[in-house]
């Protein structure tokens, strides 16, 4: 099945660039042999657009019903040469020998010729019953109704909406329609940009589906621009945009009694998305809800501003009640967590510089037997034997397998095997090249991508600018209360900390290269899956200005 499917994906590829190569021939030769005698050459011309590919059917057609019209009209060619003269019909049953003629009377259809459909449909098997009462029933329709039906039959629903939007109001109901099922809402909105009542009911069929893909602050502002409040409120709500919410509970003329309840309930959405802040402001400004407000900064570590709550609200008290012991225990916590990360990242990069260690030595061993084997093989069969040989030695090497680079010795013991054996093990590499990409890291000992679950577990334990400015700010809050011991602690566990990453940061950028390179080499060889890395990968860690220099 793999091999089927890089055939598939080498076949496509090459069809492709061939039709680009014949479409762009078609096209030049198609302007020449337009400068030259567009009526003479008139069958040439159609066949260039026939052979394109896709074909442009439309196209040759458009250009037999312009020469059909034009020869209704003025009754004579307007040809100077009247021997070279091509007509319409003739250059129909031209057309109708190099295409399926089922194909040419749906395209005729989508031109809305009926002359031209009608001739196309006598050259066809179709029953004349069937497609005479069919054009018939066109024909008595209003022009733009009847040109929207003949889209839907051909299934080209954006033609058709932009039909049925110039039949009249008559017919919006099926605007609705087909814009809701076919997903077509952001033409209907430029189709009716100057007709305001029906623009609202479209922006509120845009909203909801907007709405069901979850899209709830920009489904919120089309349905204000449809004046649809309620569905803007609840969509604002959901997306937890609280100022736009309050917003609109003004324009609702929510009372003041319903405002603060609003909020209330606003605030303990925003606490448990972990935006404290911006649900300390809510308590603050709009419950009047002080304790509460202080607690939430508490509880976001917000420390500086839950003091000064405090002040400016007279709540002298909560400091020493909550935001002390607050500190004092979020100090506690930093701390025996900087000491879980720090035995993790010593035992994970004691662990990565065992494992490139390995992944070293077993491909001086792999480039040391591949030397032995080359000298070995003196004949094609023994070539052969060379490679079971070179399979059974690799074999107790097996825990090193996984870290074999990809120039390996058994690349070279298998070169001089049949055809069919070198397909099989170039088959067998993309597959698992494949499996690697399908079941990426994993932190198995051992196992083929521990050297990849390392560098990302390693990274993953930085502390980000977010978090150092946060720890930071921790500090200056221990001193504010008097425990600079604890806070020098801190600084100091912190400093210790980012200076053992950075002594380690040259090692996890080797790893990371020489993994990133194995994804490249990867996809020079066929698997696609992978996604392109850039092979100089420089691994570094975020800084942030979160020191004391009192503590340096």
């Amino acid at each position: 099945d793999m091999e089927k499917t890089e055939e598939k994906e080498t076949g496509e590829s090459t069809q492709s660039q061939v039709a680009g190569k014949v479409n762009l021939i078609c096209d030049k030769l198609r302007a020449e042999l337009n400068k030259i005698s567009p009526q003479k050459f008139l069958t040439s011309i159609l066949i260039t657009y026939v052979k394109k590919n896709p074909p442009e059917l439309r196209e040759a057609l458009l250009l037999i019903h312009n020469l059909h019209t034009q020869e209704l009209e003025q009754g004579v060619s307007v040809d100077d040469d009247n021997s070279e003269k091509i007509s319409a019909q003739e250059a129909l049953d031209y057309i109708v020998f190099l295409v399926d003629v089922d194909k040419l009377y749906d395209v005729a259809l989508g031109i809305y010729d009926f002359d031209l459909v009608q001739l196309i449909a006598q050259k066809s098997q179709k029953d004349p019953k069937e497609y005479m009462g069919f054009l018939s029933n066109l024909q008595q329709m209003e022009p733009f109704f009847m040109k929207y039906t003949i889209d839907s039959h051909l299934k080209n629903w954006t033609s058709a909406l932009k039909n049925i939007s110039q039949a009249g109001p008559d017919y919006f109901s099926i605007v609705l329609d087909l814009t809701r099922k076919h997903e077509l809402h952001l033409l209907a909105l430029e189709l009716y940009k100057d007709q305001p009542e029906q623009l609202k009911s479209i922006r509120e069929i845009y909203g909801d589906w907007l709405i069901e893909r979850s899209r709830l602050e920009e489904a919120g502002y089309i349905y204000l621009l449809a004046e649809k409040y309620n569905k803007s409120f609840n969509a604002f709500r959901d997306a937890a945009n609280w100022r736009m919410v309050l917003n609109l509970a003004q324009r609702m003329d929510y009372t003041k009694e319903a405002l603060v309840e609003l909020s209330s309930e606003l605030a303990e959405t925003l606490r448990n998305l972990s935006r404290y802040e911006e649900a300390a402001t809510l308590l603050a400004e709009h419950c009047h809800n002080y304790e509460h407000a202080i607690l939430s900064l508490v509880d976001g570590q917000c420390w500086n501003d839950a003091l000064r709550l405090c002040l400016i609200h007279n709540k002298n008290e909560l400091v020493e009640e909550k935001i002390h012991p607050a500190v004092l225990e979020a100090a506690n916590s930093v701390l025996a967590d900087f000491a879980d990360k720090k035995e993790k990242f010593t035992r994970y990069t004691t662990r990565l510089g065992i494992v490139r260690s390995n992944k070293v030595q077993f491909a001086h061993f792999a480039s040391t037997t591949e030397k032995k084997e080359v000298n070995d093989e003196t004949s094609s069969e023994m070539s052969g034997m060379s490679a079971v040989s070179g399979s059974s030695d690799f074999s107790s090497f097996s825990a090193y397998s996984a870290y074999s680079t990809s120039t390996s010795a058994t690349g070279v013991s298998f070169t001089t095997l049949s055809t069919t054996k070198g397909k099989l093990k170039k088959n067998k590499e993309k597959k698992g090249k494949r499996e690697k990409n399908k079941h990426r890291v994993s932190g198995k000992e051992g196992g083929k991508y521990e050297e990849e679950y390392l560098v990302g577990v390693l990274k993953a334990l930085f502390p980000s600018q977010k978090n150092q400015i946060a720890i930071g700010n921790l500090i200056r809050a221990l001193v504010y209360f008097g425990h600079a011991l604890i806070a020098e602690e801190l600084s100091n566990t912190l400093s210790e900390y980012l200076l053992l990453i950075d002594s380690k940061l040259d090692m996890i950028t080797i790893s990371a290269n020489a993994v990133a390179l194995e994804n490249k080499e990867a996809q020079k060889n066929g698997n696609h899956n992978i996604t392109d890395t850039d092979v100089n990968v420089n691994v570094t860690r975020e800084h942030a200005p979160w020191e004391l220099k009192m503590f340096k």
